[in-house]
């Protein structure tokens, strides 16, 4: 499955790195599913896209986040170990990479969902809920919190599985705890700024923002089941 997406992922690279696009977060740069890019070919040509690159990964579902020239995904090797990597989008050679222990499984394997970046940082949820926040200039880690252990959830029948949000100076993540379904950290330290109360059951969504009202708002989709079905 994660073959695919890299090899996919490689096919369309000759277009996106003809008009410099990023792509950022899950959904694209709003967060949305659109592009703001303008003169993208809308026709494979006869002899199909041209391959530039492929990278072999592990099996998985999550894909890639695009800034600056960087391809960033998270990758998962043998039910033990998150492997955050950062590709050259031009060349497809691994720029660097960040390991941490995260052993367990669930009925599929592989990562879930992209990882968010902006210029300073990479930030990203992995499968069994280790949240972490990876430093773009020395590759190391500046902070990370467990989602499901630091605030005492039960880990969802498919995993974790949701893309961080950025906005302003946080960074809003959903543990969907009783007490905490929401919370924003501090996106430079990690230290938690506000969380909402129990707003349902646990479930396979990102949080997004919205504006209803005239308000800005933050909103994430629960489940409506135990099994965690939406």
């Amino acid at each position: 499955m994660r073959t695919l997406t890299a090899g996919f992922t490689a096919l369309i690279l000759m277009t996106i790195s003809a008009v410099a696009a990023d792509w950022p977060q899950f959904q694209g740069p709003n967060r949305d599913g659109t592009s703001p890019e303008t003169g993208i070919a809308r026709d494979w040509p006869v002899e199909g896209p041209k391959e530039l690159w492929s990278v072999r990964l592990s099996p998985g579902y999550g894909g890639p986040a695009i800034h600056s020239g960087e391809v960033f995904l998270l990758d998962r090797e043998k039910h033990t170990t998150d492997i955050l990597r950062c590709i050259d989008l031009e060349s497809g050679k691994e720029r660097w990479t960040f390991e941490h222990e995260s052993p367990g499984s669930t009925g599929h394997p592989g990562s879930r969902t992209p990882p968010t970046v902006d210029d300073e940082a990479v930030y990203v949820v992995g499968l069994m809920g280790d949240f972490y926040c990876v430093d773009r200039k020395s590759h190391t880690l500046r902070w990370h919190i467990n989602l499901v252990m630091d605030y005492g959830v039960k880990l969802p029948n498919w995993g974790i599985a949701q893309a961080p949000l950025l906005y302003e100076n946080l960074v809003i993540v959903a543990p969907q705890a009783d007490d905490a379904y929401l919370v924003a950290f501090d996106k430079k330290t990690g230290k938690e700024v506000w969380k909402s109360e129990g707003l349902g059951l646990p479930g396979y969504a990102s949080p997004s923002i919205v504006t209803l009202g005239g308000v800005q708002q933050v909103v994430v989709l629960s489940a409506s089941t135990k099994d965690g079905d939406s």
